[in-house]
């Protein structure tokens, strides 16, 4: 598909924060993609690397591009500058290490303009330069919040398009400076009853090995842990005060967000656990994952007693 327009229809929104190494790949794979009625607005979050100038040199081949500059304010508060100056009709956030095919955003707003949806979800490949894992959607089209929680992997923002006048309307913004604010993102979408279809495409490449992620910096593991806290909290109090949830959409989000989200990192962990547990009051899934990760534990540190003693 090749469209061509004055006014852009999607809004490619990529915050940018000392994304040297990768930025070139992610900026190719959008100005060459074959859907052109698009702007790329890049939002330079403080980088105090050589982004800024990779930025302007492609600003300077491609009157597509759009430079928004903020002190290192954090992805959030970059989309959400974003989003404030977007002119399309849906938006795309795309994260400045990732890539995305050529037919990507053909793809998937055809797809849009075909259901009426109001976000429409593809699948991806998880590619860390070794090998890659490919996650596939299947095809739904859903205001149900059970049917979309069932028919998902995880709750990323990337692998979709979402239509500008929605989260407008229900003034859907990101929470500011935190991780993991994809999952509240979300979570307030699906409070507001989106129509929310799945295809069965993938093409998306999200890249999960690079060390210079915020997702994966050592020295931010209990911002991380914590952050985590805040957005899920965040994302149950959203749910508990929606008019558009009922008792058993509420209890299926809980569990998703157990099953998809909480583990050994907060379970094995007393102070986490305690916090978790408030959280979540009387749910049973919680109590049955901690056994669980409890009981492993126990296992293994019998086994290293038990080899310890053989001497394996």
């Amino acid at each position: 598909m090749n469209t061509q327009s004055n006014q852009p229809l999607i809004s490619v929104i990529i915050p940018v924060y000392n994304a040297e190494e990768y930025l070139p790949r992610c900026l190719d794979s959008i100005i060459k993609q074959t859907f052109t009625a698009i702007e790329i607005i890049c939002i330079n979050d403080g980088s105090s690397d050589n982004s800024s100038n990779i930025l302007t040199q492609y600003a300077n081949k491609d009157n597509r591009i759009i430079i928004l500059n903020q002190e290192n304010l954090g992805a959030a508060t970059a989309r959400n500058l974003g989003l404030d100056h977007a002119k399309g009709e849906y938006i795309s956030f795309i994260d400045a290490d990732d890539w995305i095919a050529e037919d990507f955003i053909a793809t998937l707003y055809h797809a849009a303009t075909k259901s009426k949806a109001d976000v429409v979800q593809c699948g991806y490949f998880k590619f860390d330069g070794i090998q890659n894992k490919t996650i596939i959607e299947k095809e739904l089209i859903s205001q149900n919040i059970s049917q979309i929680l069932d028919n998902t992997k995880k709750l990323y923002i990337w692998n979709k398009i979402w239509k500008k006048e929605f989260l407008n309307k229900n003034k859907i913004r990101y929470y500011p400076n935190i991780l993991y604010e994809d999952i509240l993102f979300n979570i307030c979408m699906l409070c507001h009853q989106p129509i929310w279809q799945f295809i069965d495409y993938c093409g998306y490449f999200y890249w999960f090995n690079n060390k210079s992620s915020v997702t994966n910096t050592p020295q931010k593991q209990l911002k991380r842990r914590n952050d985590k806290y805040l957005a899920i909290k965040k994302s149950i109090e959203t749910i508990q005060s929606s008019d558009n949830i009922d008792s058993s959409d509420m209890v299926k989000t809980e569990n998703f967000l157990l099953k998809k989200f909480i583990g050994a990192n907060e379970l094995s962990n007393p102070n986490e656990y305690a916090k978790y547990v408030k959280l979540f009051a009387n749910n049973s899934l919680l109590k049955k994952k901690y056994r669980k990760i409890f009981i492993k534990q126990i296992l293994r540190k019998l086994f290293n007693i038990l080899s310890f003693k053989k001497g394996y």
